[in-house]
Parts: structure tokens; C-alpha cells; sequence
């Protein structure tokens, strides 16, 4: 059975954060109020942070591309979320506050409500329809990364981190109270935010040490989920209903954890078939866990990490962590309808989230 426990209350002490010791200036950074962030780094360095982000339009795609600029934290900047037309042709820009790490895993509601993850801060991010930041919520003291919605209103929300191992260039806070980063489960809120249920869901072995849940897709049925351990060897599904792990979908046998031959981000389709990026191509796979198709990106890059179905069924979006590009595919013929190049590529490693606007 899965776990009961209630996500931890508001400490009434400062959180301990995962920075590496010997990188103090991170520390200091970190120092300043969430709130304030950009606008201090903003001062400082003497950035004109412009909002021109527009009302969303049906087939619009956002990009979660933080404008990093840390140089004692490689995840670190100025929040930021790109808008372009379904032709991936640019209309504006919205400057994140209240969190300073990227933002990623990007998902609309059924409302039009853009969400949107800060990890290592424990921030969600949503945005309203008209491009406008909401209210901030913390939903638990929890990494929480990936996002999918219920017809009932149901949110349910992966915890990205887990273990007591945080990531070396970057700054993670700890579950207040304990010596963990997180433990890798999925959590499951009303139409209110209110906590429904905890699921104690099972992780891969992947590279790093400390990810946990870190894409989720939820199956046309609602009865469960299929989820990854990004850069992990299993594509699990979990049953909502029975509270139970289900058998894993498909697993990658043999090899290596540094082969590259790795399962990442996840998306289905309205008539149950799952998209999953696998780094230079996207698979489609059935119910059963067979693959129907393989989509070829690498002449963009090995890279591509997050997923997303688009609302007319026909296309598929994919962004490319390590250069920066997104693109727009045809899921009948694999074509690649449109492109672009982000500032954001090499050394510089931000895309981390894309999501197309539904026909309300």
C-alpha cells in the first residue's frame, strides 16, 4: 500500500539547500528573497526585463527557457517562458518571478492554466490565459516537476528528486526537518489544491542518483499513469485505482547507465498511444508496449528530453535540452513541420519545458 503521509508543513526555520559547500557565492546568491530575484539580478547586471507575452491563442506553444546567468550555479537565472505561434513564429515573452532555477516541465490545464516547475526552489509556476503570473501556492514542501489533469479536476504532481544526494553545480533544498531532497512519489490534489492521496510510486536506476518521477502522462482512461525516471532503463505505469505498481510498459535491457540508450519524457495520446523521447527520436509505443514508430530528430541534435501531443492529435512537439532547438512533427509521416533555434544551447542548458494551447 502506498504511503498516507501528508506533505511536510511550513518549517519555522530556514530550510537547509543542497549547495555544494565549496561554491559559497551560490549560497550568497540564494540569499536574496524569492520575490525580488530577478529584479536584483536585474539591477545588478543591468537587464531590461520586458514582458510581451500575449493572450494565449488555440495552437500557441510556450517554451520553458530560463535565461541562465548564474556563473556559480549552472541552473540558475532569470525565470523565463517564450510564446510563439503554431508555426513556432515568436509573439512575446513572460519574466518568471518568485524562484531563480529553470523553469520546466510545462503543461496547460483543461482552463488554459499554464503550469510550470521550479525544482531545486520547490516552486509551481502558473500562468493565466492571458499571460499573466498567478498568485504563487505551495502545494507541499516538495520538487515537484511534472504535472497531468483529471476530468474530475484531479492534479496529480511527480516529485522529481529523490534520495539524500543533491546535484553537485546547483543548490536543491532538503523535505524540511530531514537529510532528503525527496523521495520520488506522485501526489494527487482536488480541484481546491487539497491533498487527495500519496502514491508510493517506484523509480528507475538512472545516472545521477537523485531523480525520482520526473514525467508523467495520464492514460486516456484515467485509471493510471505512465511515468519515467529520466535517463532510467523502464517505462512504469502505476493503477490510480488499485493503488498498486503495474508491470512496466517496456524496459531497455542491457547496457549501460552511460550509454545513452535511455527513456525520458512521456506523452499520450487521446486513443491511448504514448509518445516517449528518447533523446534523438521520439517512439510511439501501444498498450501493449509495443513501438509503432520511431520519429528521427537527431539532425537537430542528441538532446530532446521534454514532449507534448498536440490538441489537434496530428503533431507532436519535442525540445532539445542540450541545443536548444524545438520542433513541431507530423505523427502520421515523422516531417518536421517547423523549428527554431532558442538562444540557449551548449554550455547553456535551459529548455526545459514545452506545451501547446488548447482549443478551449
Amino acid at each position: 500500500m502506498a504511503s498516507q503521509s501528508t506533505p511536510t508543513a511550513t518549517p519555522a526555520t530556514t530550510p537547509k539547500y543542497g549547495a555544494d559547500p565549496a561554491r559559497p557565492t551560490a549560497q550568497l546568491v540564494d540569499t536574496q528573497p524569492a520575490t525580488d530575484f530577478n529584479r536584483f539580478v536585474a539591477r545588478s547586471y543591468g537587464y531590461v526585463l520586458e514582458n510581451t507575452i500575449q493572450p494565449f491563442a488555440p495552437g500557441d506553444i510556450v517554451l520553458g527557457c530560463t535565461y541562465l546567468n548564474d556563473p556559480t550555479d549552472d541552473h540558475a537565472g532569470l525565470g523565463r517562458i517564450l510564446q510563439y505561434d503554431a508555426a513556432l513564429k515568436p509573439k512575446g515573452v513572460l519574466w518568471t518571478e518568485g524562484h531563480r532555477h529553470l523553469v520546466m516541465g510545462l503543461v496547460f490545464d483543461p482552463a488554459g492554466t499554464l503550469w510550470g516547475f521550479d525544482i531545486h526552489t520547490q516552486k509551481v509556476i502558473r500562468v493565466d490565459r492571458y499571460g499573466r503570473q498567478m498568485p504563487d501556492h505551495t502545494f507541499a514542501h516538495r520538487a515537484f516537476g511534472t504535472a497531468a489533469f483529471g476530468r474530475d479536476g484531479s492534479i496529480y504532481l511527480g516529485e522529481t528528486l529523490k534520495g539524500t544526494k543533491p546535484y553537485w553545480g546547483s543548490m536543491m533544498k532538503y523535505l524540511p526537518g530531514t537529510d532528503r531532497i525527496g523521495d520520488g512519489h506522485l501526489f494527487r490534489f482536488d480541484r481546491d489544491f487539497r491533498l487527495v492521496d500519496e502514491y508510493a510510486t517506484e523509480t528507475a536506476v538512472e545516472l545521477s542518483g537523485f531523480k525520482g518521477v520526473t514525467h508523467i502522462a495520464l492514460h486516456p482512461s484515467e485509471r493510471y499513469v505512465a511515468y519515467t525516471t529520466e535517463t532510467g532503463k523502464r517505462l512504469m505505469r502505476y493503477d490510480l485505482v488499485e493503488r498498486r505498481q503495474m508491470p512496466d510498459l517496456a524496459t531497455i535491457a542491457g547496457g549501460t547507465l552511460f550509454d545513452r540508450n535511455w527513456f525520458i519524457a512521456v506523452a499520450y495520446c487521446h486513443d491511448g498511444r504514448l509518445l516517449v523521447s528518447r533523446g534523438a527520436t521520439v517512439e510511439c509505443y501501444d498498450e501493449d508496449g509495443k513501438v509503432m514508430q520511431t520519429y528521427d530528430l537527431g539532425k537537430f541534435g542528441y538532446g530532446f528530453a521534454q514532449v507534448a501531443v498536440c490538441h489537434d492529435q496530428q503533431h507532436g512537439l519535442a525540445s532539445n535540452i542540450f541545443t536548444g532547438v524545438a520542433v513541431k512533427f507530423s505523427l502520421t509521416t515523422g516531417e518536421v513541420v517547423a523549428h527554431v533555434q532558442t538562444d540557449h544551447g551548449g554550455q547553456r542548458r535551459s529548455l526545459a519545458g514545452i506545451a501547446e494551447f488548447p482549443a478551449l
